[in-house]
């Protein structure tokens, strides 16, 4: 075989995985946003998650200061300068066998007063065994979940709203 004809194989081999791995980030990004969503409650029609880009330093760019303009809406894109979908949210990490992510939480507010927006950034990783590793950034805790497997998210999911509600403490005892 020629050199440049073993070349082209290799090229459109690789081409073929990557997009694989990419179409199975995208998949396990939308299935976690699903299985969040189930684990807080929340209703048919009751958009309060966002994806967007792992990237906290542009949530200012995101997160505009207009969202008072509509006090009874609950969607995050009559706010937002741009809108994610979770394919254009999932970036590969400088690993590059690493993904990462981010969603926007809309935590609702009191007695009409707009929601509060709570951003989280996930990393995680396709293993060979046929599961995803997964962690939520600033945080050294990895978990294996399966994507046909409900079993495996839930304590990746018991984690994340742990890590959630650890961000705003009730007590002053809980600040420590």
């Amino acid at each position: 075989m020629r050199k440049i004809d073993e070349l082209a194989e290799r090229w459109h081999s690789s081409r073929r995985l990557w997009v694989e791995l990419n179409r199975e980030a995208v998949r396990f990004g939308e299935l976690l946003l699903e299985k969040l969503a189930e684990r807080l409650g929340l209703g048919e029609g009751e958009e309060l998650l966002e994806p967007i880009p792992p990237e906290p330093q542009r949530i200012p760019q995101i997160i505009r200061p207009t969202i008072l303009t509509d006090l009874n809406s609950r969607r995050l894109a009559d706010w937002m300068a741009e809108q994610f979908e979770v394919a254009d949210a999932v970036r590969f990490s400088p690993q590059r066998k690493r993904f990462g992510m981010g969603f926007i939480l809309m935590v609702p507010g009191k007695e009409g007063s707009p929601p509060d927006f709570v951003p989280v950034f996930l990393e995680f990783m396709r293993e060979p065994a046929g599961h995803f590793s997964v962690s939520v950034v600033g945080h050294n805790r990895e978990f294996k979940v399966w994507l046909d497997d409900p079993g495996t998210w839930e304590g990746f999911l018991d984690f994340l709203l742990e890590v959630l509600f650890k961000r705003y403490p009730q007590t002053y005892e809980e600040l420590a």
